[in-house]
């Protein structure tokens, strides 16, 4: 099953929002429209059990019934929160939510209550978080920052099991594989890292580009990666050996809508 928002054009004072639940061969089974309030989301987040979507706004958090399409319950944000799209997501058991402050500090909350666990603040040198993720098995939290910093966090109680100063410029986090132990970080300065999220650490060579790196998936045997670079070009590399299997194959495009080579794994 799977869930999309998407805004429709409407004759009111601002765009309807709806929930599409779609089954295996992507037919529409549930249509519901969405209480007033999402004018403007910066982040979305499906529930996974399908019943619940978390979305921010400026100074609070939100959360829709998707039996009814009625607000649940929100949450008021002290610190506001980011205008990064996607800031906010539920656990893959859905007892918490985490969400990136305007403070770029990431807040881990209880579910249903809103009560606040713990927050991810980084190193001194760089506490300004950009993307985060839960792992699949939900035991880590991962986070990359604006000065090149890699983090892994303890999910349970935001214990921060490693930092390091991976990159020279600004993180952003790739998708994890199937197996939930491995995920990819690539940043602007135009390197890609593999990651052993159970043992927190690097994994292999790090993957040098020309230019800033915008994509990395695995592919469905997790033997290969494929990345994508700002200057419109795709390789795909031997993990192994951190050697490329292809010259730099040139998409007229850019890279940043390319299809990735496997579903993603986020939750």
């Amino acid at each position: 099953k799977n869930l999309v928002v998407r805004a429709i054009g409407s004759s009111g004072p601002g765009p309807e929002w709806r929930a599409w639940q779609r089954d295996v061969t992507g037919a529409v089974v549930r249509d519901v429209a969405l209480a007033a309030g999402l004018d403007a989301p910066t982040g979305v987040s499906f529930r996974t059990d399908n019943k619940f979507l978390l979305a921010a706004r400026t100074r609070e958090l939100l959360v829709w019934n998707l039996e009814t399409g009625a607000i649940a319950n929100n949450f008021p944000s002290e610190v506001g929160t980011s205008t990064y799209t996607a800031n906010t997501r539920f656990s893959p058991d859905g007892r918490t939510f985490g969400y990136l402050g305007s403070d770029r500090v990431l807040h881990i909350c209880d579910f249903p209550s809103g009560t606040e666990r713990y927050v991810c603040r980084g190193t001194e040198r760089d506490s300004l978080t950009v993307t985060w993720r839960f792992s699949p098995d939900g035991r880590r939290i991962v986070s990359g920052g604006d000065f090149g910093g890699v983090y892994i966090w303890d999910a349970s109680d935001g214990r921060l099991l490693a930092g390091v100063d991976h990159h020279r410029d600004t993180v952003y986090l790739g998708f994890f594989f199937s197996d939930g132990r491995r995920f990819t970080s690539h940043s602007w300065d135009g390197t890609v890292q593999i990651w052993d999220a159970t043992m927190a650490r690097p994994m292999g060579p790090v993957l040098k580009h020309s230019n800033a790196v915008q994509f990395a998936a695995f592919s469905p045997d997790g033997r290969r990666l494929v990345t994508g670079t700002a200057d419109g070009y795709v390789r795909v590399w031997d993990i192994t050996t951190g050697q490329p299997l292809t010259e730099p194959m040139r998409h007229d495009r850019g890279t940043q809508q390319l299809p990735l080579c496997r579903r993603p794994v986020d939750h």
